[in-house]
């Protein structure tokens, strides 16, 4: 994730961060058990029109978030040029596309997260773990 928060509001600000966060993890397990080069291009097609029906200033904050990772994406295309592997290669530079940028995705629409509140349903529910029973079982693991 390299960005913090969007300038722009999207219907995604809305959602529950634990949510994009369960989202983002079947999206990107699944990225792995892809190895069709088209079904990659859908999906890299399917997160450019999400940005996208955002408005056009939310898809170029979007892409902006992404030029670190060009570096990578012509090292990658080298490496697997000289192998003579480049099919495999491109496989990895969309995977990689994909999941930062809807990692990206989550870290710009999820704003005043803290983790001092973090609870997992009803924070005022009677049966929310406490702090201190959530501190002995870390503090059980630790040792």
């Amino acid at each position: 994730m390299l960005t913090l928060t969007a300038p722009h509001k999207t219907i995604f600000h809305s959602v529950p961060a634990g949510r994009k966060l369960l989202g983002l993890c079947v999206v990107s397990t699944a990225l792995f058990q892809i190895s069709s080069l088209s079904i990659l291009l859908a999906l890299t097609f399917g997160v450019a029109v999400t940005y996208l029906t955002q408005g056009m200033g939310f898809a170029k904050f979007g892409a902006r978030m992404l030029r670190p990772l060009w570096p990578f994406v012509v090292i990658i295309a080298l490496y697997h040029w000289v192998t003579h592997d480049f099919g495999n290669g491109v496989e990895i530079i969309l995977r990689m596309m994909i999941a930062v940028a809807l990692a990206n995705l989550v870290t710009m629409t999820t704003s005043g997260f803290n983790t001092q509140n973090v609870s997992l349903g009803n924070p005022s529910a009677s049966n929310a773990p406490s702090r201190s029973v959530i501190g002995s079982l870390m503090a059980s693991h630790v040792s």
